[in-house]
């Protein structure tokens, strides 16, 4: 199996990723996160670029600004295209964003959709279910900054 997370270059995502499945690597974004060129449908459909080898899109950040029927349009791809859909609830609340209205319409859009849904707390998990209906597994953040610091 061959993964592309967005972005593949997070620590979070780097550190979540269970041996014997392949990452494939950010496409030539020159360190920037957004936007993310696989949050486009064009992407995935090889409009972009060639064919992707990715078998799954694993969508952890960078959607923000985007709207949900955008972000409903690549998911909708994805599988068209056969391609698995999972998606990380970092945030419930985006603390960047000043209206958490915004973002609920964004996952309102991605989680029910997903494949499978990945959270960082059992709390979000609840809360994932409450709102969606949806069972997340919980993947801890693990540290990003060795711990003597």
């Amino acid at each position: 199996m061959r993964v592309l997370s967005i972005p593949a270059e997070h620590p979070y995502t780097q550190a979540i990723r269970p041996a014997g499945v392949a990452y494939l690597p950010d496409p030539d974004i020159d360190g920037h996160w957004w936007p993310h060129p696989a949050l486009e449908a064009g992407y995935w459909r090889g409009e972009e670029r060639e064919p992707d080898p990715a078998d799954v899109v694993h969508i952890h950040f960078g959607f923000e600004s985007f709207s949900p029927e955008h972000l409903r349009e690549v998911v909708d791809v994805a599988h068209e295209l056969g391609k698995g859909v999972v998606v990380t609830v970092h945030d419930l609340r985006n603390p960047h964003i000043k209206d958490p209205a915004a973002q609920l319409s964004r996952l309102d859009a991605l989680v029910p959709a997903a494949d499978a849904v990945i959270t960082l707390t059992q709390g979000a998990a609840d809360a994932i279910q409450a709102r969606w209906g949806r069972d997340a597994v919980v993947v801890r953040h693990p540290h990003i900054v060795p711990l003597d610091v």
